[in-house]
């Protein structure tokens, strides 16, 4: 009985003591830091330690969380997207968009075999690609949305994964005497999608918040701020967050109902005074991050917000705010600029709920499986909870289960199996035994 006592109790301690320390807004740099070639411009995370990121011509992989490693050139007609003009759709399946395509030929750009070989696929009839992002609810169903040929609004929809796009027309837009854009979107599912666009052209200027559910069919105006949204992301069927950054209704509203009414939650106080947001992402209906000049976060549903204790040197670049995309698979979260030349860092203890495997596991099939919802890119609109996760690094592992005849083990693995550690706690195991003998 002593002996067994004894034995749980240096399992314990050692699963106590070594267990990772790290603060909730520990952001640590990864490896290399700097980049020559410029800012990054998309980024997605397959589980809490794999994943992608663009940056000017390449991409590069990480399967620790810490480096990155094993660039792709990526075709020079791609090389200077803007922030989320590269969408990450598995491992394999990468989609490029944006103002580096001739809006005359129409295209968005598409590889299969992580960037061997890319094919040009034809997007929305009438109106070209000028200006556009992506955003995707899966693997198949997403939208491009910007501004198209002729400074016109632009919206498309795809079904199998970029492969062929359909204009959808917006009828609440005026085709004479302005200039239109969409600004962002939300996929509630694959055709329910909540959009705002802008028209100027003097008395015809005006902001519409335009809500579908079939797919573009017919549209509805939702009840929301009349200055619009710069962000809007569903974190499920029927919640959702949208900014509104300016104006007297400027803030943070959320939806219970998929995007038809909207109630604002946050009033403009500390410590959201600085409006300079370029990214939000919601990890579900709880836990939530805005990027600009910095990072806060929500653990509350948007009710209370905490700055984010970043790198010193991780400092705007010609006013700029550096933090152009943000990916939260949980239980880490990472951020990437766009504005210098530092490349992604990393908050190892960010939380949020594991989706993927347990051990951090492998980077999805090369077949283009989904990987979940992209994660949130500078002004895209929306930035869905990315799939996948994976335990700490150096996690450490549970006391066993007794077997039958026998005890249960302890294990401890990855860096937690300190020398140190395991000594403390032999110590206290004998200090324990000289007191029951005495």
């Amino acid at each position: 009985m002593l002996r067994r006592r004894l034995a749980t109790l240096i399992c314990a301690l050692v699963a106590t003591l070594t267990l990772p320390r790290l603060a909730a807004a520990d952001w640590q740099k990864m490896s290399p830091y700097t980049s020559p070639d410029g800012g990054c411009a998309g980024m997605k995370f397959f589980s809490d330690v794999n994943g992608l990121v663009f940056c000017n011509n390449k991409v590069f992989t990480t399967s620790d969380g810490m480096t990155w490693g094993n660039p792709v050139d990526v075709p020079q007609l791609m090389a200077s997207l803007l922030p989320g003009g590269m969408t990450f759709l598995s491992k394999q399946t990468w989609l490029a968009s944006g103002n580096s395509f001739d809006a005359s030929m129409n295209l968005v750009g598409k590889t299969t075999d992580g960037g061997k070989n890319w094919m040009a696929k034809p997007a929305a009839g009438s109106t070209g690609m000028a200006d556009t992002k992506l955003s995707f609810l899966d693997a198949q169903n997403g939208l491009a949305y910007g501004l198209g040929a002729a400074n016109k609004a632009l919206l498309a929809a795809t079904a199998d994964g970029g492969d062929t796009w359909k204009e959808v027309a917006l009828p609440f837009i005026d085709p004479v005497g302005t200039v239109s854009r969409v600004v962002s979107v939300g996929m509630v599912d694959a055709s329910t999608w909540v959009i705002n666009a802008v028209q100027t052209g003097g008395a015809k200027s005006a902001t519409f918040v335009q809500r579908t559910t079939d797919g573009g069919a017919n549209w509805a105006a939702a009840m929301a701020p009349n200055t619009g949204f710069l962000f809007i992301q569903f974190v499920d069927p029927t919640h959702g967050f949208g900014w509104a950054p300016i104006g007297p209704t400027a803030g943070l509203y959320t939806s219970t109902d998929g995007g038809a009414m909207w109630t604002k939650i946050w009033m403009n106080t500390d410590p959201l005074q600085d409006t300079s947001f370029n990214v939000m992402l919601w990890k579900d209906a709880m836990n939530g991050m805005f990027g600009g000049n910095g990072i806060i976060r929500s653990s509350d549903g948007g009710q209370n917000f905490s700055k984010e204790t970043l790198p010193a040197d991780w400092q705007p670049n010609n006013s700029l705010p550096p933090v152009s995309g943000i990916d939260w698979p949980g239980p880490s979260a990472y951020a990437y600029t766009a504005a210098n030349n530092k490349i992604v860092i990393r908050n190892p203890a960010a939380g949020g709920t594991p989706v993927g495997p347990a051990d951090g596991g492998t980077m999805p099939p090369d077949d283009g499986g989904s990987g979940g919802a992209a994660g949130a890119d500078a002004a895209a609109g929306t930035g869905g909870a990315s799939a996948g996760t994976g335990g700490a690094a150096a996690g450490t592992g549970g006391a066993g289960a007794p077997s039958k005849g026998g005890g249960g083990g302890c294990v401890v693995g990855g860096a937690a199996g300190s020398a140190g550690a395991i000594g403390v706690a032999l110590m206290l195991a004998l200090m324990l035994v000289r007191r029951r003998r005495l």
